[in-house]
């Protein structure tokens, strides 16, 4: 098992966080071990301050997967977080802003 650093609950990147609006629970109600870019996160609810617009994935290891990949401290599952880096984030708000300028403007041409 690799030896993982611990991140304090919102240090990860975030825009202003978003509710998730669900918590996450093992089968017999344990909390998952979460895991941010590659380090254990801390807090009771992690996830709480990703807002969802900076996450690239989102696997969840459960079972022997879980297990064989982080001993003992994946007994509950295992979510991990892979997160945007800021340039891909601000590039896709780029993006997004373009899409939406253009989409505004046709509306507006339509209108008149």
């Amino acid at each position: 098992m690799k030896s993982k650093a611990l991140i304090k609950q919102g240090d990860a990147l975030n825009s202003g966080a978003k509710s998730w609006g669900a918590t996450f629970r093992s089968a017999d109600g344990g909390k998952p071990l979460v895991i941010i870019d590659g380090k254990e996160a801390t807090g009771d609810d992690p996830l709480a301050n990703i807002s969802p617009d900076r996450i690239r994935s989102i696997s969840v290891l459960k079972d022997k997967t879980a297990l064989a990949a982080y001993g003992d401290k994946g007994k509950n599952g295992v979510i991990d977080v892979n997160l945007l880096v800021k340039e891909e984030y601000q590039a896709r708000q780029i993006s997004i802003r373009a899409i939406n300028d253009t989409v505004t403007s046709t509306i507006k041409s339509n209108c008149i």
